[in-house]
């Protein structure tokens, strides 16, 4: 499993001024795909199968993007709580730190799953840093082709979350997609439903 950040979340730099948000992201990507490949046939002589992806939030914009640009390449894709390209999302202002305290809490909950509060607690609190990847994930959501990109995706989809609103906006436009189950807490659905997704990723092709 390779854990890919968003720019300005995590562990990264801060986010780029300026320039496209999701290609940027893609280039990058690639740069890093081709330099493994090359290693692994290197030195193990292996070929690259094909990928499972997972798209967490705003992740699935870049994650549909991966998928689109790399047919051959992703065959199954997870979109877990994704975030569309709605009037409401394009219009929404980043979060306060009133509600990034009220997601740290949901968070807090997750001490059952060894690692998970950590993990999530440091992607929240890079937004409160403002290291620029919320204007950078609101420059995703603003640009354009994302219908097209989404029409055009052969990889089999499911969309997994607890609010139908932004998962329907992907499904309406992504033909093969379809819903898997109903998660009751947006905040922790990506560590609650993290076996359904590996299950999904991993069926035998």
């Amino acid at each position: 499993i390779v854990a890919l950040d968003r720019p300005g979340y995590g562990s990264t730099d801060r986010a780029a001024e300026g320039g496209p948000a999701v290609d940027g992201w893609l280039d990058d990507v690639d740069e890093y795909l081709h330099s493994i490949e090359r290693t692994a046939q290197t030195i193990a002589d292996t070929d690259f199968g094909p990928i499972g992806v997972v798209g967490w939030g705003l992740g699935a914009v870049y994650a549909t993007g991966l998928a689109a640009r790399h047919p051959e390449l992703v065959d199954r894709l997870a979109l877990v709580e994704p975030t569309g390209a709605t009037r409401a999302r394009r219009a929404a202002a980043h979060d306060d730190d009133a509600a990034i305290d009220a997601r740290l809490d949901d968070v807090d909950a997750l001490d059952r799953f060894p690692g998970a509060s950590d993990r999530l607690g440091l992607m929240l609190e890079s937004a409160r840093r403002g290291d620029g990847g919320e204007e950078l994930d609101r420059r995703a959501v603003a640009e354009n082709g994302v219908d097209d990109r989404l029409r055009a995706l052969a990889a089999r989809t499911v969309t997994i979350s607890s609010d139908d609103s932004d998962a329907n906006w992907y499904l309406k436009r992504m033909p093969k997609a379809r819903g898997f189950g109903t998660w009751s807490n947006a905040a922790t659905t990506i560590v609650e439903a993290w076996p359904v997704v590996l299950r999904f990723l991993t069926a035998k092709r």
